[in-house]
């Protein structure tokens, strides 16, 4: 759904081709579909959003639309952080929106300056203006909007015994759930949780990401076939506030980080009568 231009550098002179890549979604309209995190309670150092697209979207033009507003309408024009590259996945179906970290993080300048963009006690919305045109020019998305309330701040670092998890019964292929005690990255979720059998082989299986990011689902591709079964999650796993299990993203610069908290859960599986 793209124009481009090739260049054919000559001798003497070069040649400009412009083309276009014909796209499968053209005839969809442009609309955002989703935004994550998806809670309607979020702590106030959140440091990112994701914003997803039913197509790929124009690149360059972000924050000619996309705004957070506080209770009273107002707009912190100085909320999100601006690179000079948008970070969009590779079919520019998703942008990943930062908030400052200057903002978030106690005792620097611009949190000093500016004050936390988020506070807890308080209600903000994001919006995404309409008008903002796809990629191949054919359609504009409409306004889209999320209002959500803020709670206090995550400083914690993540620890997988604080999480809840299910037993199973073996010889099935019943869901294996968990169930967080905060909010976790919705797209680190997708690939950052391995369950390992008796054997320390992978097992491989569908995962569902439960409502505000606060509970994962593992379902088997074959039986449960061991007696015990062990989760492990990466250690660079993130919470909502960017904290992971080996250091926070705002903390002491004398904080000691070598010693992660626990990432593994080893779960006994249930013998079940049918």
């Amino acid at each position: 759904g793209a124009a481009y231009v090739a260049r054919v550098q000559g001798a003497q002179s070069e040649e400009l081709t412009p083309f276009s890549i014909a796209s499968d979604n053209a005839a969809a309209p442009a609309a955002v579909t989703r935004i994550y995190p998806s809670g309607d309670v979020l702590p106030e150092n959140i440091l990112r959003f994701y914003i997803h697209f039913s197509v790929p979207m124009m690149p360059g033009v972000a924050f000619d639309h996309i705004k957070l507003r506080d209770a009273s309408g107002a707009v912190d024009e100085a909320a999100f952080m601006r690179f000079k590259q948008e970070l969009w996945n590779e079919d520019r179906t998703r942008l990943t929106v930062l908030i400052d970290p200057g903002r978030i993080k106690r005792e620097v300048a611009t949190n000093v300056d500016l004050g936390p963009a988020l506070l807890a006690g308080n209600q903000y919305t994001l919006s995404v203006d309409g008008g903002w045109p796809s990629v191949d020019g054919q359609s504009e998305s409409a306004p889209f909007s999320r209002t959500f309330s803020v709670t206090t701040a995550l400083r914690e670092r993540p620890d997988v015994r604080l999480w809840q998890a299910t037993s199973p019964c073996i010889g099935t292929n019943e869901p294996l759930e968990l169930l967080f005690d905060r909010p976790f990255d919705r797209h680190l979720l997708e690939k950052d949780i391995r369950v390992l059998g008796g054997d320390k082989q992978v097992v491989s299986g569908a995962i569902d990401i439960g409502a505000g990011e606060r509970s994962w689902r593992f379902i088997p591709n074959e039986p449960w076939s061991t007696a015990e079964i062990q989760v492990i999650a990466n250690s660079k796993l993130e919470d909502v506030a960017a904290n992971n299990f080996r250091d926070l993203l705002d903390h002491a610069a004398s904080n000691d980080t070598a010693d992660a908290p626990s990432t593994e859960i080893p779960i006994i599986l249930a013998h079940c009568s049918d």
